[in-house]
């Protein structure tokens, strides 16, 4: 059998899956039967393993430092650039935790998709991607051992499909055990072996969602990481970031994000607004933003930051920073980057799941579509962090607006601020 991809037509020869599982049946049969806790089938994964896994890929390395995601409802939080809902998901939290080293790159996921899924409407939009992603994450087979129609072969032999289409682009796979699944306590761990086995012989990086978020009781996902048997919620994003990060970030010790050093800086497309160093109507807003919520100027480590603030007993609100109309400096075609320094203060581990940090470019001076963003939460821990989200100017753009919005409701009082905006043509100065 033959699958066409469409958008980069791709063609993956299936006929071979077998032969290639057998090594990996071979390889995952020194795994199953003596890592499962036999009360509790829980995963358990030896230390050594995982330790002589890193550092075996250690040695290795990505061609560049930017990722996107495959998967379904967990990491469907935010991970299109065509939903224009704000979102707190694993992956953007390892983009900011990285601190700029890693940026994030879209990506393709839907609720309650299986691997065949992904593979079919999901992997075609990653391998569309222009300029193509280093590395994707891929966190799929919850939905395949939560099914009636659940077979390990077949539905493994789905997922090897995805990390060849993604190898024979240059995309490298980083693989995912799977987070727990209350329905499934038999299945998740024989589906976790499954993948370790397969990302050893491969010498692909491996990320154990499980671990952090299991009840060792009875393998099901923790409650105070859960919003139902199956998501995690805003801590439990938080956790799962917190993981890829811890074993990824030694793969990116090097990366660097360009944030425009003064305000006359010839290469920026915001003319040196993102400094707010001026406020000449005394609206709280640095000169050239509109938008709403209670803000202000602060200077402090000899930059003006822009502070979005909530104090204690607030409603629950939005609060907008807008540029708008950014008509010159780009074509139909270049890459852009969006980075800023962003700061938060008085993070409140109790706030609610509507809470959330969402930068955006748009294609258009009013509505358009998304073109890059990254998106954080409530529960990213209260520090200093410095973030990039890249785009592509789709045909006919005349005019682009930058967003930061964020939303609240405020247990304690809270601050987020944003310093150094930038917005830079990488086509064009030869950096993309």
């Amino acid at each position: 059998m033959t699958l066409t991809l469409t958008g980069e037509a791709q063609t993956l020869q299936t006929a071979s899956i077998e032969d290639k599982l057998s090594a990996e049946r071979a390889a995952v049969a020194t795994l199953e039967g003596k890592t499962i806790d036999g009360t509790n089938n829980t995963l358990i994964v030896p230390q050594s393993q995982v330790t002589g896994l890193t550092e075996s890929l250690s040695r290795k390395s990505y061609r560049g430092s930017d990722f996107t995601v495959l998967g379904d409802s967990i990491t469907s939080t935010n991970a299109s650039t065509a939903s224009d809902s704000p979102g707190h998901a694993w992956h953007t939290v390892l983009a900011a935790l990285s601190g700029g080293r890693m940026t994030w790159r879209q990506g393709s996921a839907s609720g309650g998709a299986t691997v065949q899924q992904i593979r079919d409407t999901h992997l075609p939009e990653v391998l569309a991607i222009s300029p193509r992603p280093a590395l994707c994450i891929v966190f799929g087979g919850t939905n395949n051992v939560g099914s009636a129609d659940y077979d390990l072969d077949s539905d493994i032999a789905a997922l090897v499909q995805i990390y060849d289409a993604l190898e024979a682009v240059g995309i490298r796979p980083v693989a995912v055990l799977i987070t727990p699944r209350a329905s499934a306590t038999d299945f998740v761990p024989q589906w976790n072996h499954r993948v370790l086995a397969i990302a050893r012989q491969r010498g692909y990086d491996v990320l154990d969602f499980f671990s952090p978020l299991v009840d060792s009781a009875d393998g099901s996902l923790l409650s105070e990481y859960a919003t139902d048997a199956i998501h995690p919620n805003n801590l439990g994003h938080t956790r799962l970031g917190d993981k890829a990060w811890s074993v990824l970030s030694p793969r990116f010790p090097s990366r660097f994000v360009h944030l425009s050093g003064y305000a006359t800086d010839g290469d920026d497309l915001l003319g040196g607004d993102g400094f707010f160093l001026a406020d000449g109507n005394a609206d709280g807003r640095g000169d050239g933003w509109n938008g709403s919520g209670n803000v202000s100027i602060v200077t402090e480590g000899g930059l003006s930051w822009q502070r979005i603030t909530w104090e204690t007993g607030d409603a629950p609100g939005v609060a907008l920073l807008q540029k708008i109309n950014i008509a010159s400096g780009f074509s139909d075609g270049d890459t852009l980057e969006l980075s800023m320094r962003m700061r938060i203060v008085g993070r409140d581990a109790g706030e609610s799941l509507l809470s959330s940090i969402n930068v955006e470019l748009r294609d258009a001076p009013s509505g358009g579509a998304v073109i890059g963003r990254f998106g954080i939460g409530a529960n990213l821990p209260d520090g200093n962090y410095v973030l990039a989200a890249r785009g592509v100017i789709p045909a006919g753009t005349l005019g682009l607006r930058v967003n930061i919005q964020a939303e609240y409701g405020a247990l304690a009082d809270y601050y987020l601020e944003v310093a150094q905006v930038s917005l830079r043509n990488l086509t064009a100065i030869g950096a993309s």
